[in-house]
């Protein structure tokens, strides 16, 4: 299983660039998830990997193998596209068998299929044709396509797209699970957060063509290097809030409050920039709470006007200043639409960005 090397790769459609010095490196035998916008170039970025898309500049490289002129047949590569890409004319058995990346042997084959059935349950399913199935087990089928195939390089656009939320939940688990059983250098694409989060060992977000942050869901989520990673993760999505620093005084003018610059403000935060508050980091003050008030932090109060629980969890809406701010708090804490609430949150659970970074 060789790391996967792109390196100044660049694409563009009609004079538009799509892929701009791209630079990424995907280890030997990880699940890496690119994460992305519509738009962004995830699938290009897969397409260039395959050798389905011919770049403009910079190179490709499987190990110390420079593929970048290489076509898509000689690659040792499978894709799984947002459509199952079967034949439906063919049962699934015939689908897997058409699916080999080289000349084997009748026994070897059916060895393949077999294990590709049974890793993904869909022994029973081998002799239907693909109008027969549901869309989970299109799914399942596909995927079994890159078992037998025995790639090096698995390439999944978008594999959980359309699927219902049960179904979705339970494929997750079958892709992990095929990766660990025939383990290769993974690439899974996705426009969505908590699916990135769920899934891989390695989150790399795009932006426009660009790579502007890998590393691991933890660190993506709480460490966030600008304002596009910080939304590209999290449900309920990050609050974004105009902010400036002046004399010392940070003012936030949507929440309409201000504080004493900390030595928690990193120093390149100055003039206007942008302040990040997960919904989950905020505190609203319980009146009849005994829990001291912690040091150091933002406070102000803000209207409730909207609340709703979800899986155990309390979502509320507060408006201050014309300004909206999503809260994730336990069941324990009554709130009423219409109140007005105290919130305040610790200067450690506050994310800063520069304006326009």
């Amino acid at each position: 299983m060789p790391a996967i090397y792109l390196d100044h790769v660049s694409k563009s459609f009609h004079g538009k660039a799509v892929l701009r010095d791209l630079n990424l490196e995907v280890r030997d035998g990880e699940y890496l998830v690119l994460l992305g916008e519509s738009g962004s170039g995830k699938t290009t970025t897969l397409r260039a990997i395959a050798g389905l898309e011919p770049i403009n500049g910079g190179r490709v490289r499987f190990g110390h193998v420079d593929v970048t002129d290489l076509p898509a047949r000689k690659r040792n590569v499978s894709m799984v596209f947002q459509h199952d890409g079967l034949y439906p004319h063919l049962s699934i058995r015939d689908n897997l068998s058409i699916a080999r990346n080289r000349k084997i042997d009748s026994r070897e084959l059916q060895s393949r299929i077999e294990q590709a059935a049974t890793i993904l349950e869909i022994k029973p399913l081998l002799d239907r044709l693909p109008s027969q199935l549901s869309g989970g087990e299109l799914r399942r089928a596909a995927m079994a396509k890159s078992i037998v195939r025995q790639a090096d390089v698995r390439l999944l656009d978008e594999p959980l797209s359309a699927l219902d939320a049960t179904v979705r939940h339970q494929f997750q688990h079958d892709l992990l699970r095929c990766h660990h059983s025939q383990p290769a250098s993974t690439i899974h694409v996705t426009h969505d957060g908590n699916e990135a989060m769920r899934m891989a060992d390695r989150i790399a977000v795009i932006d426009q063509g660009e790579i502007v942050q890998v590393d691991t869901p933890h660190n993506i989520y709480h460490h966030p290097c600008c304002v596009s990673v910080a939304k590209s993760i999290g449900s309920p999505p990050i609050n974004l809030l105009d902010a400036s620093l002046k004399d010392n005084q940070v003012k936030l003018s949507d929440l309409d409050c201000s504080a004493s610059r900390t030595e928690s403000w990193p120093n390149d935060c100055s003039g206007d920039f942008v302040v990040g508050i997960r919904p989950e980091a905020f505190r609203v003050r319980d009146t009849s709470s005994k829990t001291p008030i912690p040091v150091g932090g933002l406070r102000f109060s803000a209207r409730c006007c909207w609340v709703a629980e979800f899986s155990g969890v309390m979502h509320l809406e507060f408006e201050t200043n014309g300004k909206r701010i999503t809260v994730l708090t336990s069941p324990e804490i009554s709130v009423r639409p219409g109140e007005l609430q105290d919130i305040e949150v610790p200067w450690q659970n506050v994310h800063w960005f520069p304006k326009n970074a």
